[in-house]
This record gives C-alpha cells, structure tokens and sequence, in this order.
C-alpha cells in the first residue's frame, strides 16, 4: 500500500489527501523491497508553505579532541604551560574542564584563543603519571573542577544553530484519454480508474526514489531551472555548509561486520542513540550468514526452510532492524534515527488529482496528478551516521 497521509500531522481534516487518492494507493501492489523508506517514514513537525523552507539544528559539542600542534609537536611530560592544542580543540575546552590524555589527567588553568595554547595546575592531576604525549594523541573532558575564586575566569559556552535550507519538488503524472474512452470507462466503470491507477503507481516509484536520492537544487527563472529536494543520502551526507555530517569512510573494509561496528562505535561517541539500518537488499545478503551459528530449529518450525531471514543487528546491547529498500545503493549504509526523517506535502499543494488539464480539442481529455513534495532530516551530524564507499 501507498501511504499518501496527511500532508502536516496537525493540520485541519481539509488537509487530507484526495479520497480518490487514497481508495487508489491502498490497492496499488508494491514490490517486496519497494518503497520501503518511503513509507516509513513520518509526517514533518511543522508546516511547509513555500517552495524553500528551513531546518534547523542545535549542534551537540563533542566533549573529545587532539592535543598538539599538528605539525609533529605534543607534550612533553613536565610543562604546565604553553601546551599546545589545535584550533578546534581549543574552541571546546574552558577553565575548569579536567582532561584525561591517555593515562593523564589535567585540569585547565587558563587557555590562550590567540595561541592556541593552554595551562595546566599541574601534570598527574588525581595521582595519574605526567607523561609525553604525540601530536594529535586524543583527549577526553571528564569533568570540571575550579577554585571558588576562578569562577570569573570560566567562559561561558553555548551550542549553535545550524539552518539548512532545503525545497519542495513538483511531481506530476499525466493522463491522456479521449472522449471515446470516457465514454467506455463510463460504461465498464474501470478503465479512468486503471489509468488513475498506474499513473499513481508511477508517481509512488518516483517519490520512493527521491525521498533516498533525490538532491537539493534551488528553482531558477533564468534559466528556467524546477527546484528538487533533497533526499536523505544528501541530507545525511553534505550539511550544506552549516551542519556537519557524521559519515564513516569504509573504503578498504571488506567485512560486513566490521562496517557496523566502526560506525555505530561512531555515532554513539558523538551522543547519537540510532534506531534502524538503512541498506540496499544485496548487501543486507551480505548479513544473513552471521546468524547461521545461532539458528535453532524446532520440529514444529522445520518445514519453514530458509535461513537467511536475519531482520536485525545486535551490538553491545543495542538491536537495529534492518530497513531494506531497493533505491539504496550498494555503496551506503545510513544508520538513522527514524524519527528524526520525515515527509511530507506542502500546504496547498497536497497530493491530488485527477486535475482536468487545458485539453488540444473537444475529442481529447487531459489529467494530471499533481502535488509538492520535500523530505527533512533533523539530527545531522549526531543521531545519524552515513556509511560511505561500502564494499563488503
């Protein structure tokens, strides 16, 4: 079945699909692997009411970074002053925060922006042992810990908001008849309603596609460009420039599990808790033959046969179901939290039709079907990681 749904979930009852719409899409027959994601997912929070519309996110800071320079300089394991850190790991830290570096922990004393330097109390903070740390050896903040006095020396740190700018896309199907025809189907009462049919059939293959594939281009008047949306695998895997994607390079990975563990170890380092397994039908194949040594088979079950019927993954305690669909491609895994992608029509542009078009003459009869679509993803960059250049 089609879910064609409501457009906005909060809407008045007038913002329900066409009713011939929806007595159509319940009839339409979908392949096995067919529209999967398509129809999982959700109606959008807000409304949409124009051709462009916004998305915004809060970032959530890693509480992680690198010591040193970058240029082969780190710590030696007596300083307290002038340790250097990079950039980017001097915008996450302030006074105050205790940071473990390997085996050692420190607490800041006073952190130089300009330098891109920080101080130290003391090294072996909490009878941990000062050492001599690489560049670009990892740290973690643990904790906070000032004098009473220092208070007024802790700077203030606030999340920000990165807004992503996506559009809605046009979908029309068309439907040519003449009068002869109507005048048949009228009798038969079958064949405008198989016409409806298929062009929705048609429609419905198209949306599943774009709400995986579909990337963001804004219309244009000239040149005369339609505007397109973007699906989940550009949303999950190119912020636009104001939200930063977590993605999981699996160039070189060969096994399947392997894949699965470096990424969910990922997306739960940077505070993400995903719930399902995007993946192409080939390569959850690629999956089934790691429950072969778990399978136990009663006398009851054992005219079933087949066993490669794994429908999740379980790693450290945490169970994902696979979401096979055919439009993934056999080089992405997306693991997503599901509630966070949705769907959905703008307003005064559901889904409907049949429409009567301007026809060529009296003898010919045109219709469309016809509405504005769009897909968003919220939570990039912490609730979903994108695998990439998958080869298992």
């Amino acid at each position: 079945m089609m879910d064609v749904g409501l457009h906005w979930h909060l809407d008045d009852p007038t913002s329900v699909v066409d009713p011939l719409i929806l007595g159509i899409a319940k009839d339409i027959s979908l392949g096995k692997d067919e529209g999967i994601i398509y129809n999982r997912l959700g109606a959008p929070e807000e409304k949409v009411n124009n051709f462009k519309f916004e998305i915004y996110d809060r970032s959530r800071t890693a509480l992680t970074g690198t010591i040193g320079d970058g240029v082969g300089g780190g710590w030696d394991n007596s300083s307290t002053t002038g340790l250097p850190m990079p950039a980017a790991a001097i915008g996450i830290v302030t006074v105050g925060d205790v940071i473990e570096v390997e085996s050692e922990q420190v607490v800041l004393k006073a952190i130089n922006r300009a330098g891109n330097t920080v101080d130290v109390w003391k090294r072996g903070q909490g009878d941990t042992t000062a050492a001599t740390h690489a560049d670009m050896s990892a740290f973690k903040i643990i904790g906070k810990a000032i004098h009473d006095v220092d208070l007024k020396n802790v700077e203030s740190f606030a999340e920000q908001t990165g807004k992503y700018e996506n559009h809605t896309q046009v979908f029309v199907e068309t439907i040519d008849m003449t009068f002869t025809d109507e005048i048949q189907a009228r009798k038969a009462f079958e064949e405008r309603p198989q016409l409806i049919m298929e062009a929705l059939d048609r429609m419905f293959r198209r949306l599943s596609s774009t709400t995986i594939l579909g990337r963001k281009e804004v219309g244009t008047k000239s040149p005369q460009v339609p505007a397109t949306t973007a699906g989940i695998l550009h949303q999950l895997s190119d912020g636009g420039g104001v939200r930063t994607p977590l993605r999981y390079d699996a160039t070189g990975v060969s096994d399947p599990e392997t894949v699965l563990k470096n990424a969910l170890i990922s997306i739960w380092n940077q505070g993400g808790n995903p719930s399902h397994i995007y993946i192409n039908p080939a390569n959850k194949r690629k999956y089934d033959p790691l429950m072969d040594q778990f399978i136990r088979t009663t006398r009851a079950e054992a005219g079933v046969i087949g066993t490669e019927n794994g429908t999740a993954y379980m790693f450290q305690g945490k169970e994902l179901p696979f979401v096979q669909d055919q439009d993934m491609p056999t080089d992405r895994i997306e693991i997503v939290t599901e509630n966070k992608l949705r769907k959905g029509w703008r307003v005064g542009d559901i889904l409907r039709g049949p429409i009567q078009e301007p026809q060529n003459s009296s003898r010919e009869l045109r219709f469309s079907m016809q509405g504005s679509f769009f897909i968003v993803a919220k939570g990039v960059g912490v609730d979903h990681i994108d695998c990439f250049n998958v080869n298992i």
